[in-house]
């Protein structure tokens, strides 16, 4: 990754930190973990959060 792209996906990952909520909810399934998606730039992150309010990044970088 190039530094700038590390920037990016630093933004993003704090932005999720500071408001778990900032990101759009995904249709699940019945059943399935809810996760929500969230995009800086390029940097787009698929995470869940939990009851505790714990964010779980489940996703990658776009190049």
């Amino acid at each position: 990754m190039s530094p700038a792209e590390i920037v990016r996906l630093d933004r993003a990952l704090v932005a999720i930190s500071l408001d778990p909520m900032i990101g759009t909810e995904r249709p699940t399934e019945p059943g399935q973990v809810p996760l929500r998606e969230y995009t800086e730039g390029r940097a787009r992150i698929i995470y869940h959060t939990t009851v505790l309010g714990t964010v779980v990044v489940v996703a990658y970088f776009e190049v």
